[in-house]
């Protein structure tokens, strides 16, 4: 209910549609993206992502682009 007695002013976007998702999938697969994986600085498990990942990223900035986080062992 108190959502409603302000005045907030909600915006949303999306930057790209259906179709354009599918292409870009459709191209990655197709290999169309050639040294992409240079991108990826790191990979680490789920349970460092706040060591070897926002601290690291905190600490060292300069040195990631990207760090992937996943839940499976590696």
């Amino acid at each position: 209910m108190l959502f409603m007695l302000k005045e907030i002013t909600m915006k949303a976007c999306l930057s790209y549609t259906d179709e354009d998702f599918r292409e870009t999938v459709d191209a990655f697969v197709a290999g169309k993206f050639k040294g992409v994986e240079d991108i990826i600085t790191d990979r680490i498990q789920l349970e460092d992502v706040k060591a070897k990942g926002f601290d690291e990223l905190v600490r060292n900035k300069d040195d990631h682009i990207k760090i992937l986080v996943t839940p499976k062992k590696l």
